[in-house]
């Protein structure tokens, strides 16, 4: 019998104890290759779609393009484009979530990131819906393991 995947090290890329470690801009930066893999990391105006005309405004950690004069951020038309909260605590968020098997409360999330309630409620909700809305329907293919989860009260 083949092993569990979440015990293989294809599923250990990214743990709360690395994210805790990593500094708020290595958290940027990783936020970044994600947003912009296919890109390497460069950022790409999501008004115009350019790749190569950007400047950097440090101070608010956000791009101009040069081409449109569009602002924009790493979190601009994603469910963390209104909150101010840092990347780490983002990133911790998401880890702690996709670990819990079958669900995490708000409380729980608000204790272990040091959050108001209401922040915890509304970032797993925006979690939960993103899972929900991400279903483009295609059909897996290869070896395909998953394990149920709970939302929406389905299974």
């Amino acid at each position: 019998m083949s092993q569990h995947f979440l015990l293989s090290s294809k599923a250990r890329i990214i743990s709360v104890r690395k994210i805790a470690s990593m500094s708020e801009n290595e958290c940027y930066e990783y936020f970044k290759s994600i947003r912009w893999s296919s890109n390497k990391g460069n950022p790409i105006c999501p008004t115009c779609g350019s790749a190569s005309s950007h400047y950097f405004i440090e101070s608010r950690l956000q791009y101009r393009c040069k081409d449109c004069f569009h602002t924009f951020s790493v979190t601009s038309g994603t469910i963390f484009h209104s909150h101010k909260l840092d990347f780490k605590v983002i990133l911790l968020a998401i880890v702690i979530f996709s670990n819990a098997t079958k669900v995490i409360s708000a409380l729980q999330l608000s204790r272990d990131l040091d959050v108001q309630y209401k922040t915890a409620w509304v970032l797993s909700h925006k979690i939960r819906e993103s899972l929900m809305t991400s279903d483009s329907g295609n059909k897996f293919s290869g070896v395909v393991e998953m394990d149920g989860v709970y939302v929406g009260n389905y299974i």
